[in-house]
């Protein structure tokens, strides 16, 4: 699904609602998002990549990424991240690569990353 370079400003619990057989990948870049209200992608179990950068967003809501089991790739560069908080990605067990790129990130708290095994790159 692209819904790049659009105007969209939130996305809610029933966005993907009717979508959740059908999406493996998802583009949410440029738009001019700030809020992603919980569990917005519960339902979204076979998406592989969500794309969310170049957006507005400043946080996340506790279970913002809840239900993305098969998620490998979690694109959030150049927002307006300041902080990740606790079990935020706690459920993304699939994930692969993280792109937290061109925030203004000043705090990480303890266990933000504590579901995602980090696999060194083989050059």
């Amino acid at each position: 699904l692209f819904l790049t370079n659009n105007k969209l400003r939130e996305i809610k619990v029933s966005t993907f609602q009717n979508f959740y057989k059908y999406l493996f990948k998802i583009y949410l870049n440029f738009n001019r998002i700030t809020k992603i209200e919980s569990y917005s992608f519960y339902s979204l179990n076979q998406v592989s990549l969500l794309d969310l950068g170049h957006n507005s967003l400043k946080s996340f809501a506790k279970n913002t990424f809840t239900g993305l089991f098969y998620l490998k790739e979690l694109k959030l560069n150049s927002n307006l991240i300041e902080y990740i908080g606790t079990f935020l990605f706690d459920s993304l067990t699939s994930l692969i690569s993280l792109d937290l790129e061109d925030n203004r990130i000043l705090f990480i708290e303890d266990f933000s990353f504590p579901g995602i095994r980090f696999v060194p790159e083989r050059f």
